[in-house]
């Protein structure tokens, strides 16, 4: 398995217009590509592998108390995102703890 498409960094941002109907929305998506809105950087397709294998271990619950409104605005970010809030809290702590210290 090879990745289709290396993304390309961009330094400004297409902003997505606003669909007025589903038909419009589908018509935009036949004729562009998510890769054109936004700055994206090449991630190489082994570390995306090793990442995602990592994921895979067994989960562990745990309890954290929050503040009311952090997690009102983790429950918002998560809705904009289409995910779980709890997933958008892991995949935050994910990312925070493995990225590369400076």
């Amino acid at each position: 398995m090879t990745p289709s498409r290396t993304p390309k960094p961009k330094t400004r941002k297409k902003s997505l217009p606003a669909f007025r109907t589903v038909e419009e929305e589908s018509e935009f998506w036949d004729r562009h590509s998510f890769l054109d809105l936004g700055a994206w950087e090449p991630v190489p397709y082994e570390v995306v592998c090793e990442e995602l294998g990592a994921r895979k271990e067994p989960k562990v619950a745990v309890t954290l108390r929050l503040d009311k409104r952090l997690v009102q605005r983790l429950k918002q970010a998560a809705r904009r995102h289409g995910v779980k809030y709890q997933a958008l809290a892991r995949e935050i702590l994910w990312r925070s703890l493995t990225a590369p210290r400076r």
